[in-house]
């Protein structure tokens, strides 16, 4: 079959992911060592680089050509313009505001903080055991930054890099499996219009990331067919185990690379060397070594046993249902919606009763009440209006067009296979999840499942009309937006504005406004104040708290370490591990130490020194922390 286009590798794709499968194999094989700290990744580096090198594609451009002037070319026509300007503005974000995603300061950050601290990857005697179960493919990555540089200011360039090279990749996927041209070539632009890509391009959350390596694996796996390449199929299968460990809820879009990659197969088994080599460093960087480790540790490949978790307790019909509303919901939802608290009062009194008594309990919180907001911030943004309303329009012109004309009967059985399977994989995921943010966790599907809706010839002519044109700017006017508008980043003087508005007409919606921004602004630092209770020179810091940003108290990176306490903590046992300053919340010590904080203090002889209330959330009330000085 001859390629439908010439298949060229994304700008940047190849040097991204070899540092990536770096990051992640060093980090796994140094571990046992004990030697993960910044001298030894430095040397694997260094030599992984010159290894590259000497390795890279020995392609010569055409003569008389460049790529330069091509590339300033095409970002005189809109679509590539608008997307440059928007990845211009999630790159400012970046870098005038603090990372704030709180998955990223709760654990991930702090995990690797703590591998740093121990010289290897170290299961954390915590309650709060994501630090522990959840897959590293993110946090490999952010290891060596962290090491180098001693900040987390720099992590978001993990996700600017993603973003930049998401449109080659889809371009690059979509055309090799059938789509037109002009379909694939305005979708490489307009897909990372959705909120859970562009909110994520300055941010340190990892559903970007995870997004990147699916369209990477299947890239590489369809090149294969037609370059003959057992680089290819292998580059592959590497970009197919950091997909799993980027994202545990990847695990079903294997099925859709491995159909990619079949005819491929037998090329990899010509070369036993490149095969045992492959094989070893991609279950490396995948998601087994976690697995493994859960198992050893608890028992449960998923950890999920450790973070009290209900998920896997319903049946996949009742997962199925719920995550197939949530999923539409969370992406027809507009991502400004003012009248919000008004569909949330709305579904809380029509959703029937016996409905929410079924998965109450089987969900995460907050998942049971189908509730929206006002302004979609990174933490719960889905694919977002715009391509909702892009790909409904060019899915019907697709279907309804003339089928003679074009490439459904032309296209080869095997790629259509390839093109339809994700929506098998899709499936598997809605059916297995009771997450509260679907809409985000499924970014990394949405790039494989939109191809086989898109494929027909009437999505050619789609594009060429005025309604598609109007979406097409809503979408880039709409992330535009929230990209600026972003609690996490903004882009424009919230507090001034907002304090404005309030002198001049107070209402809820401002007083609710103006909190969010204010939480979001300190949620970089928001135990700061504890932190300054606490002497300079104490290396040590104790921590009794659940999912509250200990990153805060790790601040700066190089100076000081935190320690979890539980309940098997005692007197003697805090003194022999050196802790003399305990940090505790009031809110979820008592339950994780299994005492009244009054009674427990007493016990492990302490004194406390600070009692501050902090807001560490926009929802409840602010809570009072305690620091305690062991005497």
């Amino acid at each position: 079959m001859n390629p439908p286009h010439r298949v060229t590798a994304p700008p940047g794709l190849r040097p991204w992911l070899w540092f990536n499968v770096t990051a992640s194999a060093a980090g796994w094989l140094l571990s046992p060592l004990g030697f993960l700290k910044l001298p030894a990744l430095i040397g694997v580096g260094l030599m992984v680089t010159l290894v590259a090198w000497f390795t890279r594609p020995q392609t010569q451009p055409p003569p008389g050509r460049s790529a330069f002037p091509r590339f300033l070319r095409r970002f005189r026509q809109p679509l590539p313009l608008a997307f440059a300007v928007l990845a211009l503005l999630a790159f400012a974000g970046g870098v005038l505001h603090p990372p704030s995603n709180y998955d990223g300061l709760s654990y991930r950050t702090p995990r690797v903080l703590i591998w740093l601290a121990e010289g290897r990857w170290h299961w954390v005697e915590s309650a709060y055991q994501r630090l522990n179960v959840r897959t590293a493919g993110f946090e490999w990555a952010t290891l060596p930054i962290l090491a180098l540089f001693k900040t987390d200011r720099f992590l978001f360039l993990l996700n600017s890099v993603s973003f930049l090279i998401f449109p080659g990749l889809i371009f690059s996927v979509w055309r090799q499996l059938g789509v037109p041209g002009r379909v694939a070539r305005a979708w490489m632009w307009l897909l990372p219009t959705g909120g859970c890509f562009a909110l994520q391009a300055g941010s340190i959350g990892n559903d970007l990331f995870g997004a990147l390596w699916p369209l990477a694996a299947m890239h590489y796996a369809l090149r294969a067919r037609h370059t003959r390449s057992a680089t290819d199929a292998a580059a592959a299968l590497l970009a197919a185990g950091l997909m799993t460990a980027a994202k545990v809820s990847n695990l079903p879009l294997l099925l859709p690379i491995a159909l990619a990659l079949l005819p491929s197969a037998l090329g990899l088994l010509r070369k036993p060397l490149l095969l045992a080599a492959t094989a070893v460093l991609g279950v490396t960087v995948s998601f087994l070594p976690t697995a493994v480790l859960n198992v050893k540790f608890c028992g449960d490949w998923t950890g999920l046993v450790m973070e009290r978790a209900m998920l896997g307790h319903g049946s996949p019909g009742l997962y199925f249902t719920h995550s197939t509303a949530l999923l539409t919901l969370q992406s027809a939802a507009p991502p400004i919606f003012p009248a919000a608290s008004a569909w949330n009062r709305w579904i809380g009194s029509h959703l029937p009763q016996s409905w929410k008594e079924r998965i109450d309990h089987r969900v995460e919180l907050g998942a049971a009440s189908y509730e929206l907001r006002e302004l979609n911030n990174e933490e719960n943004a889905g694919l977002g209006t715009g391509p909702t309303l892009l790909l409904v329009l060019l899915a019907f012109a697709s279907w309804r067009g003339p089928k003679k004309r074009h490439t459904n009967s032309a296209t080869p059985f095997s790629v259509r296979l390839v093109r339809w399977s994700p929506w098998v994989s899709i499936l598997v995921f809605l059916a297995g999840t009771g997450m509260v943010a679907c809409g985000r966790v499924a970014a990394p599907y949405y790039a494989m499942l939109i191809p086989a809706l898109v494929a027909g010839p009437g999505a050619v002519a789609a594009t060429r009309r005025r309604p598609f044109q109007c979406l097409a700017g809503l979408s880039f006017a709409l992330a535009f937006a929230i990209v600026i508008l972003s609690p996490a980043r903004p882009l424009w003087p919230a507090g001034s504005v907002l304090e404005a508005l309030r002198a001049r007409h107070d209402s809820p919606m401002l007083s609710k406004a103006a909190l969010t921004f204010e939480v979001y602004a300190r949620r970089w630092d928001h135990l700061a104040p504890l932190r300054e209770a606490i002497p300079a020179e104490e290396n040590l810091v104790g921590y009794t708290g659940w999912d509250e940003s200990e990153t805060s108290l790790w601040r700066p990176f190089d100076r000081r370490r935190v320690l979890h306490v539980t309940a098997a903590d005692t007197a003697e046992r805090l003194r022999a591990r050196g802790l003399r300053y305990l940090t505790l919340s009031t809110e979820t010590a008592p339950w994780i130490l299994k005492s009244s904080l009054e009674d427990w203090v007493k016990q492990v002889r302490g004194t406390v020194v600070l009692k501050k209330k902090l807001r560490l959330r926009i929802s409840g009330e602010p809570v009072e922390w305690w620091v305690v000085r062991l005497d």
